[in-house]
Order: C-alpha cells, then structure tokens, then sequence
C-alpha cells in the first residue's frame, strides 16, 4: 500500500510541476528554479554573465518581453566575490558570476565572516 501511495504522490508532484511550467512568471513572486539557468547582469541575454543554480528562490521584480529581471539574497565570501552562496555555513551555491561580471551588491550585513548581500540580476522566462 504505501509503494502506491508513493507511486500517487510522485505522480500529483510531476502534475503540480507540469502546470506551473506552464504558468505566467508575475512581478512580486518568489519562485525556486528547478534547472540551471543563464544569467546576466543587464537586460540584454545574449550576454551571459553568470549562473544560477537550481533549487535557489528567486523575487521576480520585472517581466518584460520574455525577460525577468529577479533578486536573490545570499552570502559573499570576501575571498570569492563573485560567487553568491546559499548560506554561509556551507558551500551551496545560489549564483556564479564570471570574474569579469560587474554586477551590484546591497550589502545587508555580515555573518560568519560572510557579507550577506542581495543582488539583481536577469534571466530569461522560460
């Protein structure tokens, strides 16, 4: 019984994710990437700047033209600036910026050696 209960939950999961593919991305949600996806620090995407990784939430602040325009808060080893971690405990990788992106950083703080910062950065859509 429970392998089919199991079997009934992976199936309602792959459904709830197969509808919100399918969904339109709205300014002011947070959604949690489920693939690797380009980045760039401008609106322009055929300049690819960086990465973010999947699992990481994002805050869509702008939907033009297929474009998102999305911040996410994460913590910055001083030694490694253009990597944006997860937490500062562990090496979870939320965005990989190449060396040569400029991208802006609000700082919020500081924690474990750690600054924690929020970027802003774009992706596309889909």
């Amino acid at each position: 019984m429970k392998f089919l209960n199991s079997i009934a939950a992976a199936a309602a999961l792959a459904a709830a994710i197969a509808s919100c593919a399918n969904a339109e991305v709205k300014a002011g949600e947070t959604l949690y990437g489920t693939v690797l996806k380009q980045v760039s620090v401008s609106g322009d995407l055929s300049h690819k700047d960086g990465r973010l990784l999947p699992t990481n939430a994002i805050e869509v602040l702008e939907v033009k033209d297929g474009v998102v325009k999305f911040s996410i808060t994460g913590y910055q080893n001083p030694k490694a600036p253009n990597v944006i971690y997860f937490t500062p405990k562990a090496r979870i990788i939320a965005v990989a910026f190449s060396k040569q992106a400029k991208f802006q950083s609000e700082s919020l703080g500081e924690e474990d050696g750690f600054n924690k910062v929020k970027i802003t950065a774009y992706t596309d859509e889909g």
